[in-house]
């Protein structure tokens, strides 16, 4: 494990862009051979997902980079709840948004709206800041500048595996796909390094999942609706507004810091 540190360590972004790139291949890969079952085809997404996340986990704790990642070890900001409100307002209009007079909730559908959000935001926070958004700051802690430049870094490469939806979504939803994932990617690192741990992140992540997906999966027969470029660059400036100006805030406020010590 000492060995795969150091490479790691050694070429944070390639090493940890390829780590991300192998999950999302199993992660894709698998329940796509069961794409003629849902059923078996949502549970194996789920379980993939908690799988790889908690291989990300030993990763780490065997890596010696459990505090660095935020996984534990370091107490939380007194003041952390501060850092996860702006990114609330991105669920209360998600929320806002919902259909509740078509909302069906039968055991399966729950089980399944929980279940797959709830993974995909442990999975996603655990690999992008857990593991890539640790690696770039440990890699680049003696830059200038380097905290930012990594949490940069993780959000670009967040958003850039996006574009692996062009093979099944129109161009225009994948690219403002790329460009929301690379906003939220910042704001994500800088609520994990304001308080101290990731998990804030992974319950804002999931939440936000959770909200946005109602009106997809506790409606039967539902349809994602058609995207407008206007609406999306609407969307565009509200994550960039309590997204990623606040994370930018955060991250440079720990920069100083670090600086002064």
């Amino acid at each position: 494990m000492n060995t795969l540190k150091s490479f790691l360590l050694n070429r944070p972004v390639s090493g940890s862009t390829c780590l991300i790139a192998i999950s999302l291949l199993v992660v894709l890969g698998i329940p796509y051979l069961f794409a003629d079952t849902p059923s078996v085809a949502l549970t194996l997404k789920i379980a993939t997902r908690l799988l790889i996340a908690a291989a990300a986990v030993y990763a780490l704790v065997k890596m010696q980079l459990v505090q660095a990642a935020g996984l534990g070890g370091r107490p939380w900001r007194k003041r952390w709840w501060i850092a996860p409100l702006p990114m609330l307002a991105i669920v209360a209009i998600n929320i806002l948004g919902v259909n509740w007079s078509a909302l069906v909730f039968t055991p399966s559908t729950v089980a399944g709206w929980l279940g797959y959000n709830l993974s995909v935001g442990l999975f996603e926070e655990l690999l992008l800041r857990g593991v890539c958004f640790c690696l770039l700051a440990t890699a680049w802690r003696h830059r200038k500048n380097g905290l930012l430049l990594a949490a940069v870094t993780q959000g670009a490469i967040f958003g850039l595996l996006h574009l692996i939806n062009l093979t099944h979504a129109p161009m225009l939803d994948t690219l403002s796909q790329t460009v929301y994932a690379t906003l939220l990617g910042i704001g994500f690192a800088g609520m994990t390094v304001f308080c101290r741990s990731i998990w804030p992140a992974v319950m804002v992540h999931a939440a936000i999942n959770l909200a946005g997906s109602m009106n997809i999966d506790l409606v039967p027969g539902a349809t994602p609706p058609e995207g407008s470029l206007s609406g999306y660059i609407v969307a565009t400036v509200v994550i960039l507004l309590v997204s990623a100006l606040p994370g930018l805030w955060q991250l440079r406020r720990e920069h100083r810091a670090l600086a002064g010590a």
